[in-house]
């Protein structure tokens, strides 16, 4: 029953091209992929751009914004400011807005909007957002510009880090501590990886490794305000959770 002759090279020629159109139909189904993920990393370099580019117009304008708001503040022309933050917010925020009873009880309008303005952003990143706030955040002992600042890192940290987690969630905590009379603000995340908590308030150190200079002077800024100021204090946590905890007096 064995195979001789002619019949031998058929059988070769036979197998040969078998394994020639398997070779063909797998290097096929590889480019197929690796033309999707190009197709898909082609449409996110798109969306990257364009948001760069949204950045960029807001950032050289925000000088012009800022004199003609002054202008406004000088006569005391409330309808023009307002008129001037709402077309500003059209343009940098999202089309639809945030509606929770939990960031309307924090009365400080400026943390209110900046908060809500963040948790939108998120939930534009297909991340899950919890909010639980249990007292306002009025008469506090520092500066509103400086904590919108401090808060304002720290929304956007734990929007990029939980942004490129599995679970991408976040949550923020507010509540009192009556007794010792201090208002705490808590904001965990999901993340990936490691961080260093030895490093991370110093100026330039960055966890991310696309590195380029713009990254690793929030947190170093948050760290010069409070060093400035005795009435607030920070506690950072790294474990299943990254986790910010700030206490502030009243």
């Amino acid at each position: 029953m064995f195979l001789k002759g002619p019949y031998i090279q058929l059988f070769i020629d036979v197998m040969l091209y078998v394994l020639f159109i398997f070779f063909i139909i797998k290097d096929t189904r590889k480019l197929r992929k690796l033309r999707l993920e190009l197709q898909t990393v082609q449409i996110r370099n798109e969306e990257l751009t364009n948001q760069y580019d949204q950045i960029r117009e807001v950032r050289h304008n925000f000088g012009n914004f800022i004199q003609a708001l002054c202008g406004y503040v000088e006569v005391k022309n409330i309808k023009g400011i307002e008129e001037m933050c709402s077309r500003v917010q059209k343009e940098t925020c999202a089309t639809y807005e945030v509606k929770d009873s939990n960031i309307s009880r924090i009365c400080n309008p400026a943390l209110e909007k900046l908060i809500e303005n963040k948790v939108t952003l998120a939930r534009q990143k297909n991340i899950v957002v919890k909010i639980e706030s249990k007292t306002n955040l009025r008469n506090l002992k520092i500066d509103t510009y400086d904590l919108c600042k401090i808060i304002g890192i720290f929304l956007d940290n734990a929007i990029e880090a939980s942004g490129e987690s599995k679970e991408k969630e976040i949550i923020i905590k507010i509540f009192e501590n009556k007794r010792a009379k201090k208002k705490n603000i808590h904001i965990e995340n999901s993340y990936e990886g490691m961080v260093d908590l030895n490093k991370i308030f110093t100026k330039g150190y960055t966890s991310k490794t696309y590195e380029n200079g713009s990254h690793g002077l929030g947190l170093w800024s948050v760290k010069k305000i409070v060093q400035a100021n005795d009435n607030i204090h920070i506690v950072t946590k790294a474990k299943d959770r990254f986790c910010q905890h700030i206490e502030i007096n009243y």
